[in-house]
Protein backbone atom coordinates (compact mmCIF):
# COMPACT_ATOMS: atom_id res chain seq x y z
CA UNK A 1 0.00 0.00 0.00
CA UNK A 2 2.86 2.41 0.78
CA UNK A 3 4.50 1.77 -2.59
CA UNK A 4 1.21 2.40 -4.37
CA UNK A 5 0.51 5.57 -2.37
CA UNK A 6 3.97 6.88 -3.32
CA UNK A 7 3.28 6.27 -7.02
CA UNK A 8 5.87 3.50 -7.38
CA UNK A 9 3.50 0.56 -7.89
CA UNK A 10 0.27 -0.27 -9.71
CA UNK A 11 -1.96 -2.79 -7.94
CA UNK A 12 -3.67 -5.34 -10.17
CA UNK A 13 -6.07 -8.13 -9.48
CA UNK A 14 -3.88 -10.92 -8.18
CA UNK A 15 -0.69 -8.88 -7.90
CA UNK A 16 1.12 -5.63 -8.62
CA UNK A 17 3.57 -4.17 -11.13
CA UNK A 18 6.14 -1.41 -10.79
CA UNK A 19 5.59 1.92 -12.48
CA UNK A 20 7.98 2.30 -15.43
CA UNK A 21 10.96 4.49 -14.43
CA UNK A 22 10.46 6.55 -17.58
CA UNK A 23 7.22 7.75 -16.00
CA UNK A 24 8.28 8.34 -12.44
CA UNK A 25 11.80 9.68 -12.99
CA UNK A 26 14.39 9.43 -10.23
CA UNK A 27 13.64 6.30 -8.18
CA UNK A 28 15.05 7.99 -5.07
CA UNK A 29 12.33 10.65 -5.35
CA UNK A 30 8.82 9.18 -5.02
CA UNK A 31 5.97 11.13 -6.56
CA UNK A 32 5.11 13.90 -4.11
CA UNK A 33 1.84 14.04 -2.21
CA UNK A 34 1.07 17.31 -4.02
CA UNK A 35 1.41 15.71 -7.45
CA UNK A 36 -0.70 12.73 -6.35
CA UNK A 37 -3.36 15.17 -5.10
CA UNK A 38 -3.31 17.02 -8.43
CA UNK A 39 -3.63 13.69 -10.25
CA UNK A 40 -6.58 12.58 -8.09
CA UNK A 41 -8.32 15.94 -8.57
CA UNK A 42 -7.86 15.73 -12.34
CA UNK A 43 -9.24 12.19 -12.53
CA UNK A 44 -12.22 13.13 -10.34
CA UNK A 45 -13.21 15.70 -12.97
CA UNK A 46 -13.46 13.05 -15.70
CA UNK A 47 -16.87 11.80 -16.73
CA UNK A 48 -17.73 8.29 -17.87
CA UNK A 49 -16.54 7.59 -21.43
CA UNK A 50 -14.18 10.59 -21.36
CA UNK A 51 -11.53 11.09 -24.03
CA UNK A 52 -8.20 12.39 -22.72
CA UNK A 53 -4.61 12.94 -23.84
CA UNK A 54 -1.76 11.90 -21.53
CA UNK A 55 1.87 12.90 -22.01
CA UNK A 56 4.75 11.55 -19.93
CA UNK A 57 5.77 13.05 -16.59
CA UNK A 58 5.50 12.40 -12.89
CA UNK A 59 2.12 14.10 -12.41
CA UNK A 60 0.55 12.20 -15.29
CA UNK A 61 2.20 9.02 -13.97
CA UNK A 62 0.37 9.63 -10.69
CA UNK A 63 -2.90 9.72 -12.65
CA UNK A 64 -2.50 6.27 -14.16
CA UNK A 65 -3.45 4.17 -11.10
CA UNK A 66 -6.51 6.39 -10.59
CA UNK A 67 -7.68 5.85 -14.18
CA UNK A 68 -8.34 2.16 -13.60
CA UNK A 69 -11.71 3.08 -12.08
CA UNK A 70 -12.98 5.12 -15.06
CA UNK A 71 -15.53 3.25 -17.22
CA UNK A 72 -15.32 3.68 -20.98
CA UNK A 73 -12.18 5.81 -20.91
CA UNK A 74 -10.36 6.55 -24.18
CA UNK A 75 -6.74 7.72 -23.85
CA UNK A 76 -4.50 9.17 -26.56
CA UNK A 77 -0.76 9.21 -25.93
CA UNK A 78 2.50 9.28 -27.84
CA UNK A 79 4.35 7.62 -24.95
CA UNK A 80 4.97 3.89 -25.14
CA UNK A 81 5.62 3.91 -21.39
CA UNK A 82 2.25 5.50 -20.64
CA UNK A 83 0.56 3.02 -23.00
CA UNK A 84 2.29 0.12 -21.27
CA UNK A 85 1.25 1.30 -17.81
CA UNK A 86 -2.35 1.84 -18.98
CA UNK A 87 -2.49 -1.67 -20.42
CA UNK A 88 -1.80 -3.07 -16.95
CA UNK A 89 -4.88 -1.48 -15.37
CA UNK A 90 -7.67 -3.76 -14.24
CA UNK A 91 -10.16 -1.78 -16.37
CA UNK A 92 -7.91 -1.12 -19.35
CA UNK A 93 -8.98 1.98 -21.31
CA UNK A 94 -9.21 2.16 -25.09
CA UNK A 95 -5.78 3.35 -26.17
CA UNK A 96 -4.95 5.51 -29.19
CA UNK A 97 -1.25 5.76 -30.02
CA UNK A 98 0.11 8.63 -32.06
CA UNK A 99 3.56 8.94 -33.61
CA UNK A 100 6.50 10.26 -31.63
CA UNK A 101 8.63 9.14 -28.73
Amino acid sequence: AALESNGLLLRRYGGAITMPQELVGDPAQPISAYKRAIARAAVMRLREHARIIIDSGSTTAAMIPELGHQPGLVVMTNSLHVASALSELEHEPVLLMTGGT
